[in-house]
This record gives C-alpha cells, sequence and structure tokens, in this order.
C-alpha cells in the first residue's frame, strides 16, 4: 500500500502571490504483485506466472504549465495541470529452460492494461509545441522469446563466446472517452499507444575472458515504427 503526494507551485519571480498556480496530486495505491513458477520434468525448465500493477505518476514538468525547451527534440513542451495518475495491470505467462550456466530459452506471452496513460500531444499554432494528455484506456498484448548459449559447446576454440537474442511482437491500442470533444480534439479516433513500438529485435555476441577481466560484445538492434507525437485538431500524428 502506497501513498504518494506531488506538489507542483509555479509562479513568476517578480509578480504577485495571485498569479501563481499550484497543482497538488495525491494518491493512496494498492500495488501487489504475485509471482508463481511451476518446475517441468527437466532441470532447469519451468513455467511461470506473474501479474503485477503499478502506478505512472507525470512528472514535475509534465505538471507545470511553464513552457521548457526539450533539449533533444529542440521543441518547447508546456505541462498540464490537468493530468491524473496511470494505473498499469501486467499479466504474463512463460515457458523457460536454463539448461546450462549461460544458456537459456524462453517464449511467453503478457497483456498489459492501462488507465489514465499520459501521451504527449501536438499543440495546434505557429510554433511547434508540445502538451501532455490522458488518455481513456490502452491495452496491449504480445509474445516474446529468448535464447542464448555458448558456442564452446560445439568447438572448444570457441571458448568463452556465446550469443544471444531476444524479440517480441506488440499490439496496442488507445481507447479514447467517446465524448465528442475528446473525438473532436484527436486527429486518430483509433491508433497504437504513443512510443509504443510493433516489434522489438535484440542480437549479441560475447566474449568473455575471466583472467583479463575481460567482457566485450556487439550489439544489434531494431525496433518498428512508432508515433513520437499524438496529433489534435487535424494535425497528423508524427
Amino acid at each position: 500500500l502506497e501513498y504518494a503526494l506531488q506538489r507542483v507551485r509555479t509562479f513568476p519571480l517578480f509578480a504577485s502571490g495571485s498569479d501563481t498556480i499550484e497543482v497538488i496530486l495525491p494518491s493512496m495505491d494498492l500495488v501487489p504483485a504475485l509471482n508463481l513458477r511451476y518446475a517441468l520434468g527437466p532441470e532447469g525448465m519451468g513455467l511461470r506466472f506473474g501479474v503485477s500493477r503499478t502506478r505512472n505518476r507525470p512528472s514535475f514538468r509534465e505538471l507545470s504549465p511553464q513552457a521548457f525547451d526539450n533539449p533533444d527534440s529542440g521543441i518547447s513542451e508546456t505541462g498540464n495541470p490537468n493530468l491524473k495518475n496511470a494505473a498499469l495491470t501486467h499479466v504474463d505467462l512463460r515457458w523457460e529452460w536454463f539448461w546450462a550456466d549461460r544458456e537459456m530459452v524462453s517464449l511467453g506471452s503478457f497483456y498489459k492494461y492501462f488507465e489514465n496513460p499520459i501521451e504527449p500531444v501536438r499543440v495546434p499554432g505557429a510554433t511547434p509545441q508540445l502538451s501532455f494528455q490522458n488518455a481513456k484506456l490502452a491495452h496491449s498484448i504480445g509474445v516474446e522469446g529468448e535464447v542464448r548459449f555458448a558456442l564452446d559447446r560445439f568447438t572448444r576454440f570457441a571458448r568463452g563466446w556465446s550469443v544471444a537474442a531476444n524479440g517480441a511482437w506488440i499490439y496496442s491500442r488507445i481507447e479514447l472517452d467517446g465524448s465528442a470533444s475528446s473525438q473532436t480534439v484527436n486527429t486518430s479516433a483509433t491508433r497504437p499507444m504513443q512510443g509504443q513500438s510493433p516489434f522489438v529485435a535484440n542480437a549479441r555476441i560475447t566474449y568473455e575472458n575471466e583472467a583479463w577481466d575481460l567482457v566485450t560484445s556487439l550489439v544489434y538492434n531494431a525496433i518498428g515504427r512508432r508515433l513520437r507525437e499524438v496529433g489534435i485538431q487535424g494535425i497528423p500524428d508524427l
């Protein structure tokens, strides 16, 4: 059981106190987590089930109406004092097998349910500007797999070398609140979650030498196209 309180006061340095904007965001949340593992026949093989609930809170800058320049995008961002906390429920089921040191394989599936997810949106105007808003709901479902094995199982000349790969396919959808104003403001009536790629893939080859205290890796990563900004009032999603 977790209690949290965010309080943000935004005010001009050389003006009266009447210009102060204060945001107080309290929350009392039950954040449980449960993990169960069932061992199967071969040593190191099992089924794992997990369920958890967590909170996602806006940052201070996302709550403050003061504009600030994002150094990564170069776009001015303005907070939204009306933001709410977001909640996430996560469920996953996974088959895994750890058959040797540094070697394993797993296959899993997962489902995520978001309440009031926070997303950056483009604000209409002559100068590019971003703000933040809560959507009503979001759903995400996916499958993922991972494999790691040492190459010296094939030849002794590959001692210290290992390879690993993992990947995931994710389907996500945002649900708006259904009101006429929401449907009008948001350019897209239905779309994936902002920042969520439809797939993620990683591959790695690693060399380890304990005598030299050396670990070196060559890593490859790929992600699918994802929404960077949500468009509103006719501005297209980016």
